[in-house]
């Protein structure tokens, strides 16, 4: 079988060869990052790339780093706006609040924005899911939100980012960018709880 196959190229770790692992928070991925010369604000270059780059900057290649993807992203825009607009925004956001873009675990909004192309473009860059909800699911949030007369008349909810972002956080979510916006683009973050 192909475990069996496996198991010819499996040999015991000698004890300076046992890997380390750092589980890090926010403030150490940024750090890790810069000595690294990857942009935090940035999506995170492809597996390889990233080990040279750990590797050239004199990081140990036998520490693994994790970090958690905890960050849920609301999103609300105006029809037809591109990914042009909301991912400059986004990486404005980020780099005001000092939150590494490999932390952004999902992104969310209104179903009428499913099939938003400029919204579905930045999760295929970040390579996250895309969760949407309707009018009614996001009315239902508890939690203090910035709300908006226009959007409500338009979608029927008050106020589509924070509610989305709260939602996908989870109860034990806590808001970390209240809504931020531009002329078509709303963006706000909320930390995912533990449980």
């Amino acid at each position: 079988s192909y475990q069996e196959e496996c198991r010819n190229f499996l040999r015991l770790v000698k004890e300076d060869e046992r890997p380390v692992i750092n589980v890090v928070d926010g403030g150490w991925l940024l750090s890790l990052l810069d000595i690294a010369g990857i942009d935090p604000y940035m999506p995170l270059p492809d597996r390889y790339t990233r080990e040279d780059l750990l590797l050239n900057c004199g990081v140990s290649d036998r520490c693994l780093y994790l970090y958690r993807q905890d960050l849920a992203v609301g999103v609300g825009c105006r029809k037809g706006t591109p990914i042009d607009e909301i991912f400059p925004f986004l990486k404005d956001v980020l780099k005001n609040k000092g939150l590494a873009m490999a932390r952004i675990g999902s992104v969310s909004s209104i179903d009428v924005k499913k099939d938003e192309a400029g919204i579905l473009g930045l999760c295929g860059v970040l390579k996250v899911p895309y969760h949407t909800y309707t009018a009614g699911e996001l009315k239902a949030v508890k939690g203090n939100f910035s709300p908006s007369q226009f959007v409500e008349e338009q979608v029927g909810v008050d106020n589509v980012c924070e509610r989305a972002a709260a939602l996908t956080a989870g109860i034990t979510g806590e808001k970390i960018v209240g809504k931020m916006k531009t002329a078509r683009v709303t963006i706000s973050i909320y930390r995912r709880g533990s449980i």
